[in-house]
């Protein structure tokens, strides 16, 4: 996946100032590969962290606004000039983010709902965003500095973009989503990946974040629709298994899930159109284990502490 991103970054046209290759770890053929593409290369040996990795970076780079990309994403050629076009569009805006398109690479039925799951919820949400996203982001540099960058205690890819926006918005930064700004998705999801990652890398810390800002937004993955929707899940698969030793249990439970389908049927009609309705009915479920999965890190994330920011400058 390195490589192929490598690639899309070395046809971008009009080409970037630089292409800085921040590294977390050491790893002679992420350096032969950048090199051979004549890219810059921020090797962090010690292994800090995936915030400090792209803090490395930030901090080497000379140009004034810095792009964000993952290393498992294909950036489309015109990537920079749309850019351009929406710092044009937005003169406002301090940072910019963008969405997954809807044709991801990666085959298999979970990967495509996951991967269009996120598209569709970027294509809807808010033009004014409260929260960053560094696998299609830009920001302006002086700007990312000033709040001090990533929150270097997040190691492991989780919520530390969505960290970041919170501090942007909090210090009076405008962020802007712009849907048609897009890059192609090259993960893989595996039902495994479904459940660690949106309960114990989302869910649960995001929670915690929320906490720390006293805050509820609706918008994108923690709109009014998607709450309800958690609640109707919740409720109503709780109700099935009740219905084990009360039967009338069993129909408030297929109620339930029933109206959360149907607050959801936008969603499941864009995934027949992206990939026929044989995909979009068999989701149904899958939609309410990641609801089911919100609810449950939502719950957790209250029994911990507030997550608290210590920034590395």
């Amino acid at each position: 996946m390195l490589d192929a991103c490598l690639k899309s970054a070395a046809t971008l046209d009009p080409a970037p100032r630089e292409v800085i290759v921040a590294l977390d770890g050491a790893d002679p053929a992420v350096l032969e590969a950048a090199n051979s593409y004549g890219f810059r290369v921020v090797s962090n040996p010690n292994s800090p962290g995936v915030s400090a990795t792209r803090n490395a970076g930030v901090r080497a780079a000379t140009g004034h606004i810095v792009v964000f990309a993952d290393s498992d994403v294909l950036l489309p050629p015109d990537h920079i000039a749309r850019l351009v076009q929406a710092f044009a569009d937005h003169p406002e805006a301090s940072a910019v983010i963008g969405s997954y398109d809807d044709q991801p690479a990666a085959p298999g039925f979970v990967s495509r709902y996951r991967n269009l799951l996120h598209h569709y919820t970027h294509q809807h949400g808010s033009p004014d965003a409260q929260t960053f996203w560094a696998g299609c982001g830009s920001i302006r540099r002086d700007v990312f500095l000033s709040v001090g960058g990533f929150d270097e205690n997040f190691r492991k890819p989780s919520v530390e973009d969505i960290d970041l926006g919170y501090r942007l918005r909090r210090a009076g930064y405008r962020i802007c989503l712009v849907p048609s700004w897009q890059v192609k998705h090259l993960k893989k999801w595996t039902f495994a990946d479904l459940i660690f990652n949106d309960i114990g890398r989302r869910a649960i810390p995001w929670t915690r974040l929320l906490r720390r800002e006293g805050r509820l937004d609706n918008d994108l993955n923690i709109d009014h629709r998607a709450r309800i929707s958690a609640l109707l899940v919740g409720a109503g698969i709780a109700a099935l298994l009740t219905g084990a030793f009360w039967r009338p249990a069993l129909l408030v439970g297929t109620l339930l899930l029933t109206l959360a389908t149907a607050l959801n049927w936008t969603f499941y009609k864009f995934l027949a159109r992206s990939a026929g309705w044989a995909v979009a009915i068999a989701a149904i479920p899958l939609h309410w284990l990641y609801f089911l999965g919100a609810a449950t890190g939502f719950a957790l994330g209250h029994l911990g502490p507030r997550h608290t920011t210590h920034i590395t400058r």
